[in-house]
């Protein structure tokens, strides 16, 4: 299994708060995660942690990764409600999440935000997760179009994150087969490259640290507005 995970703060952002875990699990199991952060000075980079360090406390058997993934996400989002009750300066602090457990050519994966997992296949990608965005409610009701969106005024409103009031997992399992790829991605990374671009770079490099090294590099090159996380992996 080749995986490779790379951050980088950008071109503007004083500070990153963007998180990701690479974790190895029992019988050759697999935990990734990309967490990116918000709430203001200080708190975005506590929230994104506060997801961080539960996922690198979950169990590592096998039987129960898949569950305990989306209970994960509970108790994350339980500690940074109360993290920020409890703290005036954390207050309003969130993250978006987005994990898989890979098991082989399964893929077991929890969601939240508009943070991204991509599955590449035959050389093209396919966009698993939706994201929970003010703006993608409105793509979904052709009020904008999806390149509109990615420069549109309000895209970074979330609708749901760990710490947010609405809270809601995705779930859902899929497959995938010898030299498919995955990327784990947060919005500094979509908001700068749309899926072509995406796609082209995933099936002109061999490996994931080239894979993901490229990404961010197309990233900052186009912008490096946000902080850009992204995690690849070769199956």
């Amino acid at each position: 299994m080749d995986i490779h995970g790379e951050t980088n703060k950008g071109l503007t952002r004083k500070r990153n708060e963007d998180r990701f875990i690479v974790r190895a699990l029992e019988n050759n199991m697999y935990l990734l995660a990309v967490a990116d952060g918000m709430g203001g000075e200080a708190a975005g980079d506590i929230a994104a942690q506060i997801l961080v360090d539960v996922l690198s406390r979950m169990p590592s058997n096998p039987n129960v990764a898949a569950m305990a993934l989306s209970n994960a996400f509970k108790e994350a989002n339980t500690e940074v409600i109360n993290k920020a009750n409890n703290d005036t300066a954390t207050l309003g602090m969130g993250t978006t999440a987005t994990a898989i457990i890979l098991n082989k050519g399964e893929v077991t994966y929890s969601h939240v935000g508009d943070s991204r997992l991509y599955h590449y296949h035959n050389g093209h990608i396919i966009k698993i997760t939706e994201d929970h965005t003010l703006v993608q409610r409105l793509v979904d009701g052709g009020v904008v179009d999806i390149t509109e969106s990615r420069k549109h005024p309000l895209r970074h409103i979330l609708e749901q994150c760990i710490g947010c009031d609405d809270f809601s997992i995705d779930t859902g399992v899929f497959y995938v087969q010898p030299d498919d790829v995955l990327l784990l991605c947060s919005d500094g990374l979509t908001n700068e490259l749309d899926d072509r671009i995406i796609e082209t770079i995933l099936g002109e490099n061999e490996d994931a640290s080239s894979m993901a090294s490229n990404l961010i590099a197309q990233a900052l090159l186009y912008g490096g507005r946000d902080n850009v996380t992204a995690i690849v992996a070769i199956a």
